[in-house]
């Protein structure tokens, strides 16, 4: 039992330590511009729909990117590109599977699939499972080129790294 309590314990304490500093799940509210602040367009993670989104906001204390690209590279994880594929038995009285595609966490890439779920890991096309998905078919992150960033957030600077 002692040990069944100290295993919760310590999976309490990692998962506090990985999500207080996570960029998707910073703060997230409404901001009235005051004169000298202006309205621009950035991007954020919606929690309920796991994926990025377009806003418009005087920067406040939400966590947002200045780019989709951005937001999705810092947020994949959380994304429905990350969830497991949607596995579904077809109703009897259902039409014909469809011809689907989904994110393939393993392969990181987009694939076909033949579902009758709606939901999940799921997308119509390729294309939408791509543009979701972009890290799928635009290869390994060690390939892309050096990010230069942007503003600190949080006025708390941090050492990255880069592949050359």
């Amino acid at each position: 039992m002692k040990l069944y309590i100290l295993f919760f314990c310590i999976l309490e304490a990692f998962a506090a330590d990985v999500w207080e500093g996570d960029l998707c799940f910073g703060k997230s509210s409404s901001s009235t511009c005051t004169a000298g602040n202006r309205r621009t367009q950035h991007w954020t993670f919606d929690i309920v729909n796991q994926t990025c989104v377009n806003i418009t906001t005087c920067l406040s204390d939400q966590t947002v990117f200045p780019t989709k690209l951005e937001c999705q590279a810092a947020c994949k994880y959380h994304t429905l590109c990350y969830q497991p594929r949607a596995v579904t038995g077809c109703a009897p009285q259902s039409k014909m599977p469809k011809p689907t595609w989904y994110f393939n966490r393993d392969t990181e890439q987009c694939e076909q699939d033949i579902i009758c779920a709606n939901v999940g890991n799921k997308f119509a096309t390729k294309r939408e499972c791509r543009n979701e998905c972009p890290y799928g078919g635009i290869g390994h992150p060690c390939h892309l080129k050096k990010d230069e960033g942007h503003a600190c957030k949080r006025s708390k600077p941090s050492t990255r790294w880069y592949w050359e």
